[in-house]
């Protein structure tokens, strides 16, 4: 019995630690498309936000909530890729990947 709980005990240690954050990098995403969907993020969470506080509340209380917490939901997710934006460095073009102009 103590030995199966050993186990168990270890197992559940190895889902607690967390992987080395500082070598993980993101994939380059091109500029225009990191505009395209913060604005697409933020356009849609403020249109939920006043839907939830405005329209929905005549509705229902819980439907008004839910729309207001995805609208949050989605100015947070505007916020991440904001940051994204803002924080990611061009990556260099490998000169070999180079397309070449035909003649």
């Amino acid at each position: 019995m103590i030995l199966t709980s050993l186990k168990f005990s270890q197992i559940g240690i190895q889902f607690i630690m967390l992987p080395n954050i500082e070598n993980l990098e993101m994939r380059y995403i091109k500029p225009i498309r990191l505009k395209v969907i913060m604005m697409m993020f933020f356009f849609t969470g403020i249109v939920g936000i006043v839907i939830g506080l405005t329209i929905a509340s005549s509705f229902s209380s819980y439907a008004s909530l839910l729309i207001t917490f995805m609208g949050v939901i989605n100015l947070s997710l505007g916020g991440f890729f904001g940051w994204v934006f803002f924080t990611q460095q061009q990556t260099e073009e490998d000169p070999r990947k180079r397309k070449r102009k035909k003649k």
